[in-house]
């Protein structure tokens, strides 16, 4: 985060992100959008024009394997990418 935006308020981020559970699971004590119906409250969640945290798009899928599928996406699309297996380039002569 702060190599992104190094003058971002890491609070104000952390309490925008922690809102979000609380919203979707309807806790009145998380403002009026908590208060909405399910699908409503949905929308909010899901909007990409969102000003503090974008998600991306809605996806829909199916899965035979729900744990496998979550680490694949968490391997994926969360942990950061591994070395490269490979040999390197190679020496530079001086």
């Amino acid at each position: 985060m702060r190599v992104l935006a190094p003058d971002c308020d890491a609070d104000e981020i952390r309490r925008h992100l922690e809102a979000i559970p609380r919203i979707a699971a309807g806790d009145r004590d998380a403002g009026p959008i908590a208060a909405l119906p399910q699908a409503e409250r949905f929308h909010w969640l899901v909007a990409p024009a969102s000003t503090v945290v974008q998600p991306g798009d809605v996806h829909t899928g199916m899965t035979d394997d729900p744990a496998a599928t979550l680490d694949h996406l968490f391997a994926t699309l969360v942990l950061p990418p591994s070395p490269s297996p490979g040999p390197g380039p190679p020496p530079i002569d001086t």
